[in-house]
C-alpha cells in the first residue's frame, strides 16, 4: 500500500526528503548560490517516504551505486522503478508524493527553484528555459561525474567557492540543455576576455589568493552576467577561474618554498590551500613533486 503522508512524520524523524534520519549513513550538504546539494547515502533500505507538494521546486536526483528500487504512488495507481549507478530523476515538486524505496541508496539530491530558472541556466545554449521536463531512471554518466566532482574530497565548511561555482555553472548548463524546455535559441557568440579584463581578475586574485572569491565576484569586477564572463574567460584562458586561481597559488608556493625557510603545512595556508594535504596534492599534479621534494631539489 501507498505509504500514508504525514502520518510518517509523526512516528521518525526525517529530513525535508522524506528521508528517515537514522537511516542516513551520509548528510552532507553544499550551499551554492541558487542552488543546493544534498548527498544522501545509507545500508539500510530507507522505507516509505512521503512528502508534501511545494509548487516552487524541481527537485533532481542522481544515483550513484546500483541496487536501489522504489515503487511510486500516484492516483491509486503504482508503478516500480530501478536505479543503477548513474540514474537520474526529474521531479516537479508540485505534487505530494509518495514512494516504497528498498536496497542500498546513495543519492545527490539537487533543489532548483522555478523563480531562479532563467539565473541558473543563462549560459545554457538552448536559451531561457522556462520548466524542466520529469524523468524517471534515465542514465545521465555525465551528470552524475560532475556531482561526484562536486562532493568528491571536500567537506561542507572548506570547499573551494571558486570550484563550487564553476561545477554549479557546468551542471546548469547541462541540466538546462538535457532537460530543459526553451522559448527560443541563443544566437549570441561569445567572446574572449580583453587584456584589460584578465588583468582585473588576475590582480583581484592576487590580492585574495588566502581567501574565497567567486564568479558572481569576478563578472560584476568586468560588468558582465555570469555566463557572459565565464565562456569570455575560457576563451581567453582556456581554463576556469578556480584552475587559474590554482595555478597562482601553486606559483606563490614555488616562490615561498625556494626563499623562505616557511614549513610546507604554513606555505599551504598562506597560499589558500584547504588543508596540507590538498595543497600537495595540487602541488604535485601541477610539477610532478611533493613540494617537500620540489624544495629540496632546488636548494640542494
Amino acid at each position: 500500500m501507498a505509504a500514508t503522508g504525514l502520518a510518517l512524520h509523526s512516528r521518525t524523524r526525517r529530513d525535508v526528503f522524506g528521508c528517515r534520519l537514522d537511516r542516513l549513513d551520509d548528510n552532507r550538504k553544499i550551499e551554492a548560490g541558487l542552488m543546493s546539494f544534498h548527498r544522501r547515502a545509507g545500508a539500510k533500505p530507507p522505507g516509505p517516504v512521503a512528502t508534501p507538494g511545494n509548487d516552487g521546486l524541481y527537485l533532481l536526483g542522481v544515483s550513484s551505486r546500483d541496487g536501489h528500487k522504489r515503487r511510486i504512488f500516484d492516483q491509486g495507481r503504482s508503478a516500480e522503478y530501478e536505479f543503477n549507478r548513474n540514474s537520474v530523476y526529474v521531479r516537479d515538486m508540485s505534487d505530494a508524493y509518495e514512494a516504497e524505496l528498498d536496497g542500498s541508496f546513495d543519492f545527490t539530491l539537487m533543489e532548483i527553484s522555478k523563480s531562479d530558472l532563467e539565473d541558473i541556466f543563462e549560459g545554457a545554449e538552448a536559451g531561457p528555459v522556462s520548466e524542466l521536463t520529469p524523468v524517471i531512471a534515465k542514465p545521465d554518466p555525465l551528470l552524475a561525474a560532475m556531482v561526484a566532482a562536486l562532493f568528491s574530497g571536500h567537506g561542507n565548511q572548506r570547499t573551494n567557492r571558486l570550484f563550487v561555482d564553476h561545477m554549479t555553472a557546468a551542471i546548469g548548463v547541462h541540466v538546462a540543455e538535457t532537460y530543459g524546455r526553451a522559448a527560443s535559441k541563443s544566437s549570441a557568440r561569445s567572446r574572449a576576455l580583453s587584456p584589460m579584463d584578465l588583468r582585473l581578475v588576475r590582480d583581484y586574485l592576487a590580492s585574495r589568493l588566502a581567501s574565497e572569491a567567486t564568479v558572481d565576484d569576478l563578472a560584476l569586477l568586468c560588468g558582465m552576467p555570469r555566463s557572459t564572463f565565464l565562456a569570455g574567460f575560457r576563451l581567453a584562458t582556456g581554463t576556469t577561474p578556480h584552475g587559474w586561481l590554482t595555478e597562482m597559488r601553486i606559483a606563490h608556493a614555488r616562490d615561498l618554498l625556494q626563499t623562505s625557510s616557511l614549513g610546507v603545512t604554513h606555505i599551504a595556508a598562506v597560499c589558500g590551500f584547504e588543508d596540507v594535504e590538498h595543497f600537495r596534492r595540487a602541488f604535485s599534479a601541477e610539477t610532478g613533486l611533493l613540494p617537500e621534494e620540489w624544495r629540496r631539489i632546488r636548494l640542494s
